[in-house]
């Protein structure tokens, strides 16, 4: 997007075409090393062409295939003895005693994912691309953070996530922010923290990722990974006061080179599931990490990431994207400081260029906001969404 307050704190290079001018642009700018966010893991040939030119810190595009893969996600979670929810390619495999939504293949932000039915048979959305069909479960949408480098996972956080934008039941999964710490039971973030930390193992991750789960008030039911640096991140980061991106380049530059993951997962653990599930309810989240090969991990990054996720987070932090209601011209900034300081959450950030139009939908800007508790938090966002209207002269958002 190439907004407007990110050229305070970066250089930064606006493409033609996005993904197609990736690897030219990193070609030419000699880059030594690179990280991905976005939605680039549905691209996994461009991480690889990439990589022909710059060093990747994050997961390959191997890795991405196959974590991204909502079936073998479903197999290795039944191997493991974890609940997890169907799956299947066609409308035809659909059961009447279930509720089912259809997902693109190559999604992100929860876009044109929509409830759907056993007439609803076509093998691709409206756009074309290819889908899948995944069990619904009503219940809290949350999403768990990890860092992993070749000897361990570690679950860093779990946030809430707010979704679905006003009056449009095809966005109604659409992510729109989120809130730090979750508000959920203890038991739902030890099942995730299990569940992704198993994963980070079997499917080799490394670095930063995020896992989504929907809370049904008994079971936390993954819904997919995200294999980098997802849009909660920062949230805990300002939440914690951790430094993310830096211990994602470390846990990368330990990780190196890996063997390839085998397709029987239950195997690569220290344990059967049987075991697995006797030890899920008398351990730590962070706890539940390969044991064997920790010895290996550098002593000053492992005691950093230690010692950051022994304190409880000093404060909470609430996120939320602004989409547009109606179509938008973007007027001059007159909103006053967006400067970004390391230590605190940004009132506004993702500021778009004056004259840029943007549609119905769209998201506008993100606010954001720090503080002692949920209340205060939520008090300063509806600060901020009134001096963002004030400043577009628009009626609200969607």
């Amino acid at each position: 997007f190439a907004d407007r307050d990110l050229f305070d704190v970066a250089q930064v290079i606006s493409l033609d075409r996005y993904p197609t001018d990736i690897p030219t642009s990193i070609a030419t700018s000699a880059a030594p090393s690179w990280m991905y966010t976005g939605a680039l893991e549905n691209d996994p040939e461009m991480i690889d062409q990439v990589c022909c030119h710059s060093q990747l810190l994050g997961n390959s595009a191997e890795v991405v295939r196959r974590v991204r893969n909502p079936f073998r996600i479903q197999e290795t979670l039944r191997q493991l003895g974890y609940p997890t929810l169907r799956v299947v390619k066609s409308a035809t495999s659909l059961t009447r005693n279930a509720t089912w939504v259809k997902k693109p293949l190559p999604s992100a932000g929860g876009f044109r994912i929509t409830i759907c039915n056993q007439q609803d048979d076509r093998e691709t959305n409206t756009e074309g691309e290819p889908v899948y069909f995944q069990e619904f479960v009503a219940g809290d949408s949350l999403s768990a953070l990890f860092l992993a480098d070749r000897n361990q996972t570690v679950f860093l956080g779990a946030t809430e996530q707010r979704i679905g934008l006003n009056g449009d039941e095809s966005t109604r999964f659409v992510y729109r922010g989120s809130v730090f710490p979750a508000r959920c039971p203890e038991t739902a973030v030890r099942q995730m923290a299990r569940i992704g930390t198993a994963l980070g193992r079997g499917f080799q991750l490394q670095g930063l990722f995020g896992c989504d789960f929907v809370f049904d008030g008994k079971t936390a039911w993954l819904i997919e990974v995200n294999p980098r640096y997802p849009a909660s991140a920062e949230t805990i980061e300002y939440g914690r006061g951790i430094p993310l991106v830096d211990w994602h380049v470390q846990a990368c530059r330990q990780s190196g080179a890996r063997p390839s993951a085998t397709t029987n997962f239950v195997s690569q653990t220290s344990a059967g599931v049987s075991d697995h599930q006797d030890r899920i309810h008398d351990e730590s989240p962070t706890e539940y990490d390969d044991q064997r090969s920790r010895q290996n991990v550098p002593k000053d990054f492992t005691s950093q990431v230690a010692a950051a996720l022994a304190v409880e987070p000093h404060e909470c932090v609430m996120k939320e994207i602004l989409f547009a209601a109606e179509d938008v011209v973007v007027p001059k900034w007159n909103g006053g400081d967006w400067k970004w300081h390391l230590d605190t959450a940004p009132t506004i950030a993702d500021i778009p260029q004056p004259g840029q139009i943007i549609r119905r939908n769209e998201p506008i800007c993100t606010i954001m906001a720090n503080g002692a508790d949920y209340e205060m938090c939520e008090r300063l966002l509806v600060e901020r969404r009134r001096q963002i209207t004030d400043w577009l002269s628009i009626s609200g958002y969607s």
